[in-house]
């Protein structure tokens, strides 16, 4: 996959969305599953189980709280290999598709009439 292979060849990247970094974007999905380090502008949409486990570095929406932590990162090889681990294993443990498949399928059988056998309307 193209995509992964170049964000694979960055050395932070940089997730600057109004909103901040929520549960809806594939955009943060990539970023993290890649393994690189994410830094992310905070905004009102954060997901709070993101920002609480570290699985990116939080900065306030502004260019020198985004200078400082990307110059901070630049001059720590190890706090990135750190956050990058952090935010693939968020990744896998909260975005990977098998454990949204997962939900999807849980939230089906609880609320839309799945029967346990898997077919609809028992």
């Amino acid at each position: 996959n193209l995509l992964a292979a170049e964000l694979a060849r960055c050395n932070v990247l940089v997730f600057d969305d109004g909103g901040g970094p929520s549960s809806r974007k594939g955009t943060l999905a990539a970023a993290l599953a890649s393994g690189r380090p994410v830094v992310a502008c905070d905004g009102p949409n954060t997901w709070p189980t993101l920002a609480r486990e570290g699985a990116v570095l939080m900065v306030p929406r502004n260019p020198t709280a985004l200078g400082d932590a990307l110059a901070d990162l630049a001059l720590d090889p190890e706090a990135r290999r750190r956050l990058g681990e952090r935010g693939r294993s968020f990744y896998e443990r909260h975005q990977a598709r098998p454990v949204v498949a997962a939900a999807i399928a849980h939230f089906l059988r609880d609320h839309a009439g799945l029967s346990q056998s898997g077919g609809f309307g028992q």
